[in-house]
């Protein structure tokens, strides 16, 4: 009788499996069998981060998908903290190989100059280093496959965007379910997955409205089963979000976090059950700070008992030293579709008049409806501001265009009245029932655009007319 663990980070998402060769998935009705030998050695992973979509330039990018890609690869294969993979055996499809922060290029070339291989981001590619990778995968290592990318749902299912997808064409894209089906045919007894694709903002329009299709499903609607653990990185009928801060997916940061032992109990081992919980506080803290502060829930669980203690990572292992800067850092080219991008003065200058507009507005609606238009208003100044970073060379992440619009737009809430703030209202902090106050300052987002438009004009313009 063969019995085999499945771990699954779908969206990403974890889920452990245990299930017996035979009638399909049984009950769980005993103590869980003595788990094998774990290799390294025979382990392999595949991490895939889709910044552009050259065949559907309505798309909007996800600013940070090499990043999330590069970062996790590392994390597994180059980290002592967790080193479940070699580098040899790990492959990486980007669509481009120019992440945004520098780190994360020095980490990219440190994977390559220890094995591990880059292709590009297409749906025939990722397919083939997925099966590849399933034929190599020894009974004693873990599968490991990661996506970052755009995703959306049709008829119930859920699909990946590849390089080349059509957003809303399934026949261009790759099926969730495929991807969860080759993995579990493999030889591996143990494999995790991490699905990263339920941005809000998908299209590429002046509309803030979240695009529904791209919302995170329902995770029993899955196939969960007795033995899983499933940790989704946004809550049912949710949204995944990028920090532009950080340069990586929320979600992305938080599973990094975690594994480098923040999430570290008095064992010393960050297991499943402390990934868990941990994701979900650093997401919960994040989206209440930055987009609804009366959010409940961040993430999905379904945690089977036999998979809580599961060890992810030893925090008694040093960190790595940070690889060296690439020689002439050698990166490759941007993609395709980066030299499509319409002229941002035109976008970047409406940001600025709807923020004016907005300010008219004020007082003159429900402070809850007054607080979303506003947060839909900075998000849309933040997608114009990402593609001029990109154009801009950048010293530090908190030097880019798209930090300082934050360090002054950024929506905040406290419990305390902070220090600057007027009597007044600071008076706010007496009322009860004591309760979170938020703030923004609308007057200096614009002034900052203004700034902005002022500082950048070559890089406003078209990119064939610089």
């Amino acid at each position: 009788m063969k019995r085999f663990t499945r771990i699954l980070l779908v969206g990403m998402a974890v889920a452990v499996t245990i299930a017996t060769e035979g009638r399909g998935v049984q009950p769980l009705r005993a103590a869980p069998p003595a788990a094998s030998a774990f290799d390294p050695a025979q382990s392999v992973a595949l991490f895939v981060g889709i910044r552009s979509f050259g065949d559907d330039d309505t798309l909007e990018n996800v600013p940070y998908a090499v990043d999330d890609a590069v970062d996790l690869a590392y994390m597994f294969a180059l980290d002592p903290r967790v080193a479940l993979v070699h580098p040899k055996h790990v492959a990486l499809a980007l669509s481009d190989e120019n992440p945004r922060k520098e780190i994360s290029k020095r980490r990219l070339g440190e994977l390559k100059r220890k094995g591990a291989i880059v292709a590009p981001a297409t749906v025939s590619q990722i397919l083939r280093l997925l099966n590849r990778q399933a034929g190599t995968v020894g009974a004693d290592g873990i599968f490991i496959v990661s996506f970052a990318t755009h995703g959306f749902s049709d008829d119930g299912a859920q699909y990946l965007l590849a390089g080349n997808s059509l957003f809303r064409e399934p026949n261009t894209a790759i099926p969730a379910a495929r991807v969860l089906d080759i993995v579990a045919k493999s030889s591996a007894t143990r494999s995790l997955i991490l699905i990263d694709a339920c941005r809000e903002r998908v299209r590429r329009q002046r509309s803030s409205i979240p695009e529904p299709l791209s919302a995170a499903p329902l995770i029993q609607r899955m196939g969960v089963t007795a033995g899983q653990v499933v940790l989704y990185g946004a809550a049912a009928g949710q949204w995944a979000y990028d920090d532009d801060l950080r340069q990586n997916g929320v979600f992305t940061g938080a599973v990094l976090d975690s594994l480098r032992c923040r999430a570290a109990q008095d064992s010393g081992l960050v297991t499943v059950n402390e990934l868990s919980e941990t994701v979900e506080k650093h997401v919960l803290t994040w989206i209440r700070i930055n987009r609804d502060p009366s959010i409940r829930n961040a993430t999905q669980a379904n945690v089977d008992g036999a998979a809580r203690a599961m060890p992810l990572a030893i925090c008694s292992r040093r960190p790595p030293a940070d690889p060296p800067a690439a020689a002439g850092n050698a990166t490759g080219p941007l993609s395709p579709s980066s030299g499509k991008q319409a002229p941002l003065r035109p976008r970047l200058a409406q940001c600025r008049a709807d923020g004016e507009t907005l300010a008219k507005l004020y007082g003159s609606a429900e402070a809850a409806e007054f607080v979303t238009s506003y947060l839909r208003w900075r998000d849309g100044c933040v997608a114009v501001l990402r593609d001029l970073d990109v154009r801009l060379p950048q010293s530090t992440p908190r030097t880019s265009e798209t930090a300082r619009f934050l360090s002054v737009a950024n929506f905040w809430c406290a419990t305390k009245c902070p220090e600057g703030l007027s009597a007044g209202n600071c008076a706010l902090f007496r009322e009860k029932p004591r309760a979170e106050r938020c703030f923004w300052d609308l007057d200096n987002a614009v002034k900052r655009i203004d700034d902005i438009l002022v500082r950048n004009p070559s890089a406003l313009q078209t990119r064939g007319s610089q």
